[in-house]
């Protein structure tokens, strides 16, 4: 890749389940419930369509990137029942193809979502699934 190459693609998510921080309803749910804590988060599932450009800063193979999404997002918004559409926008820094962290968010009606989190290749990201599925395993979410 050459210096200040840009390459733009389609891409997707989605991703399952949002923690609202409304710590009133919270409060009220497990009132309702007699004192028992609720059985999970509000279901707030997103699904995101984005243009995704890569912008490469170094002529090496596996040098650095800046990776920048625009979009929208399809999601729920907490307790409305409805599924609404909004705007979609990211920003990471990744290195070749073997990862990326990055930082987005999602803008609806009356709803704002930030998202931290890491795209890698295969290789990369095998052992830190395992990782991660070891932990919930062993904590007991599995």
């Amino acid at each position: 890749m050459h210096q200040g190459l840009s390459e733009s693609i389609p891409s997707w998510s989605h991703n399952a389940e949002a923690c609202p921080l409304d710590h009133a309803r919270i409060r009220r749910r497990v009132e309702q419930r007699g004192g028992r804590r609720p059985g999970g988060a509000t279901r707030t599932d997103a699904t995101r369509i984005a243009l995704h450009n890569q912008i490469w800063l170094s002529k090496k193979a596996h040098g650095f990137h800046l990776d920048l999404s625009a979009g929208v997002v399809r999601s729920a918004v907490l307790d409305s029942g409805r599924s609404l559409w909004g705007t979609h926008a990211e920003i990471g820094v990744g290195i070749g193809g073997w990862a990326t962290l990055f930082a987005g968010g999602d803008f609806l009606d009356r709803d704002a979502r930030v998202m931290l989190g890491m795209r890698a290749h295969g290789i990369g990201a095998g052992p830190l699934i395992a990782l991660a599925l070891a932990g919930m395993a062993i904590g007991g979410a599995l």
